[in-house]
């Protein structure tokens, strides 16, 4: 398959998974692409979504940006009422913040390259926390959010990771997907996903598009997005520089060619399956 550059971009990314205490972060690995730098608005939001009745909201996170040394550039615990960041809500589109919560928040201007947020919890308790990237200024920079990786814990308890996406412009834009959990096993993570289940869904959240295991043939669509058929799909990962997957693994993967909208992905085990999933999007 040879992709062809599209002039839609993905605006805004989010994530929703579970976080808890010492080293169970919710890591969001993210590339700015294009040129020049861009205003970023980051978040990290656990207590306000108790009043979207999402339950077990983490209580008190902590947000951390690193760069592609992971030097970290900015951390904030409670994001405190600040005018510039209400503003940036506002022009984003973002839901607001109580002044008071302890939702977290940054905005910083970034060159183009490679990203980390890590969305931990601060005391030590364990919840569902969402994490959130926005191109603050999109409308005036030449770059751009492109790529995102999610790595995140997936349980028997009905949590999955959740993964959304804003696609703007005027045509549509071919991206790739992928859930990985046996291949990072074989890489040497411990307590990998034996068999992540990858769904596609549009804003309505109705299911649009699934995934067979890796090296196998998509399954039938309910829509017209179909996925391309897994020869396809191995050679744009080897195009976008994706890390190879296990022959005939029960990684997921598929490509699929977006029109401007709202989409979100969920990851989640086959029964009695749980342990770390990898979420990726590539823009092609």
């Amino acid at each position: 398959m040879t992709t062809i550059a599209s002039t839609a971009k993905a605006v805004s990314f989010s994530v929703m998974a579970s976080a808890g205490p010492g080293p169970n972060y919710v890591t969001v690995g993210y590339s700015l692409s294009g040129s020049g730098s861009e205003q970023t608005l980051v978040r990290a939001v656990g207590p306000t979504l108790a009043e979207f009745n999402v339950p077990r909201p983490l209580p008190d996170p902590v947000l951390s940006l690193f760069d592609d040394q992971f030097q970290l550039i900015a951390s904030n615990s409670g994001w405190g009422g600040q005018a510039r960041l209400a503003d940036a809500f506002a022009a984003t589109g973002a839901f607001a913040l109580a002044p008071t919560s302890r939702d977290d928040a940054l905005l910083e201007t970034l060159s183009t390259g490679n990203y980390t947020v890590q969305a931990g919890s601060a005391s030590g308790a364990a919840g569902l926390v969402l994490v959130e990237l926005y191109d603050a200024d999109h409308n005036q920079s030449t770059a751009h959010l492109s790529n995102l990786s999610v790595l995140a814990q997936v349980d028997t308890q009905g949590v999955s990771l959740y993964a959304g996406f804003v696609i703007v412009g005027t045509e549509p834009q071919p991206v790739l997907l992928r859930a990985v959990g046996p291949t990072l096993a074989h890489l040497g993570l411990a307590h990998a996903l034996v068999a992540p289940q990858l769904t596609l869904l549009d804003g309505s959240g109705r299911a649009i598009a699934t995934c067979a295991p890796w090296g196998k043939e998509p399954l039938p669509g309910p829509s017209p997005i179909q996925a391309e058929p897994a020869a396809a799909t191995e050679s744009v990962m080897a195009e976008t520089g994706a890390f190879p997957l296990m022959e005939n693994s029960r990684d997921a993967a598929m490509i699929v060619t977006l029109p401007p909208g709202q989409y979100s992905v969920e990851v989640s085990g086959a029964p009695g399956d749980r342990g770390y999933a990898l979420f990726e999007y590539y823009e092609l």
